[in-house]
């Protein structure tokens, strides 16, 4: 199952007022971006078993 492209104009959550704890936002999007290179990477192995 292919994950959903995300590009920086769509809006992943609702906006509301941010948080006092904004430094954890480039960590999680770091984070983020390594599990759908993981996801990427492992769907295309399964694609290739016969």
């Amino acid at each position: 199952m292919l994950a959903p492209i995300i590009t920086k104009d769509m809006k992943l959550f609702p906006t509301r007022p941010l948080p006092a704890g904004i430094k954890n936002v480039r960590s999680r999007a770091q984070s983020l971006d390594q599990f759908s290179q993981v996801q990427n990477s492992g769907s295309a192995r399964g694609r290739i078993v016969p």
